[in-house]
């Protein structure tokens, strides 16, 4: 009996201490600091994330339909096969691992996913279309292809290498010798630009050994205005060279100018009597310290900024305003900036055309034309213009098959060359 009063003694204590352990600690609810602090709003503000997040992505869950939650999954029909069917068309798992299904194999790198995706892509389109891609069968030239069977030791070993390699003998004389591959000459190279310039050129008309009157006039005036600009070109560098003489300073301006203000005649004690006078005046006269401004003037001076301030406002918004009836000069002005915009294109692919291969650029050459009064009416008494060697030249260049290039200048000696005698050798005079 003692035993079990005392067993229940100790349970009621363990489950007093147990009951003060997970008692909630009590706090007064009249303040509202106590309301911040303690209250755990943490599951409503994770609701309230919830119920946001719902609303930006297609509204809320519990005001939608159940065909917007809920949807029915359709398998693929029935191909007509038998279980038994099925199992023996069915694959191990080792034939899986060896050799795996190709539709299953996913690409290894960004390259093919891209390539099988423009595939399926034109499938597709095929598909729609009932267009069904043929498979090409590749032939086979029997006597272009490469037997296997051949005697490697009836071969020089350096012929086989050759032709094993696709070497020859440049690329075996670099290894050889510099001992570095062959560089391989870049496919750009190949290429040629893009010039609409023809190998022969049909002459203008004017040029002919018996042209009409209006063709020669237009060829004569062609060269005309081609002269033009070069003798402008000619006056715009001079003038951009030139120096005027009367800007460049001489001793006599130079010492005018530093003597500017000195008095070099012995003429100047008036001059300091009349600047002293002068002193005096100045330092007589009463500097007048202005007065403070009162309140009144402050305040008028506050008003009157606050008014011009307002009216330059008014002013300014009359002005936006009234600038709705100025839509045609408006429509005019965007349209004459797209012109020169499309000048500008135009000029530009017209500069684009002839292809820079140097650091000279191409200059078109003068038409070989003859004047009025050279002209002959028979090929008997022609006088030929212009060189053969130089035309075809220029064609080169113009083709970009050969780079514009400039007449080399030797670079002027500053100083002339000075010959003078070494005393160890004289020239002997007899």
């Amino acid at each position: 009996m003692f035993f079990q009063l005392v067993t229940l003694y100790l349970n009621r204590m363990t489950a007093q201490d147990k009951s003060d352990k997970t008692r909630k600690p009590r706090w007064s609810k009249n303040k509202k600091r106590n309301w911040r602090r303690r209250i755990d709003i943490s599951e409503v503000e994770d609701g309230l994330d919830k119920s946001r997040l719902e609303q930006r992505t297609g509204g809320l869950v519990k005001n939608k339909a159940n065909h917007e939650l809920f949807f029915i999954e359709k398998k693929s029909g029935d191909t007509g096969l038998t279980h038994r069917q099925r199992r023996k068309e069915k694959r191990l798992t080792a034939d899986k691992i060896i050799r795996p299904n190709p539709d299953e194999v996913l690409p290894s790198s960004r390259r093919n996913i891209a390539k099988l995706r423009r595939k399926e892509k034109h499938l597709n389109l095929m598909t729609k279309l009932q267009i069904y891609p043929r498979k090409r069968k590749t032939q086979v030239n029997k006597s272009v292809k490469k037997s296997n069977d051949m005697d490697i030791w009836s071969y020089n070993p350096r012929e086989l290498t050759c032709n094993l390699f696709g070497k020859n003998d440049v690329t075996v004389h670099t290894e050889t010798i510099i001992g570095e591959a062959q560089v391989k000459r870049p496919k750009h190279l190949f290429s040629k630009p893009a010039t609409d310039a023809k190998a022969v050129e049909v002459a203008h008309a004017g040029a002919s050994y018996n042209p009409t009157f209006e063709d020669h006039q237009n060829l004569l005036l062609a060269e005309h205005k081609s002269e033009l600009a070069k003798c402008r070109e000619t006056e715009r560098i001079e003038r951009s060279v030139m120096v005027d003489a009367s800007t460049i300073a001489t001793a006599e301006s130079k010492e005018k100018e530093l003597t500017e203000g000195l008095f070099i005649d012995g003429n100047d004690s008036g001059v300091h009597e009349d600047e002293t006078d002068e002193d005096d005046d100045l330092n007589n006269i009463n500097i007048s310290v202005g007065k403070p401004m009162t309140k009144k003037q402050r305040k008028e001076l506050a008003r009157k900024q606050i008014e011009d301030k307002e009216k330059s406002k008014d002013w300014a918004d009359k002005l936006r305003q009234n600038e709705v009836y100025r839509i045609k000069t408006f429509l005019s002005e965007i349209q004459e900036k797209e012109r020169q915009i499309e000048a500008k294109k135009k000029r530009k692919m017209e500069r684009k055309k002839q292809p820079m291969l140097s650091s000279t650029k191409f200059v078109e050459p003068d038409h070989d034309l003859q004047l009025s009064s050279e002209i002959r009416g028979s090929l008997r008494q022609l006088k030929p213009e212009g060189n053969l060697m130089v035309d075809r030249y220029k064609s080169l260049q113009k083709r970009c098959i050969i780079e514009p290039k400039q007449r080399f200048k030797p670079p002027r000696r500053k100083y002339k060359v000075k010959y003078q005698e070494k005393r160890t050798f004289r020239e002997i005079e007899i």
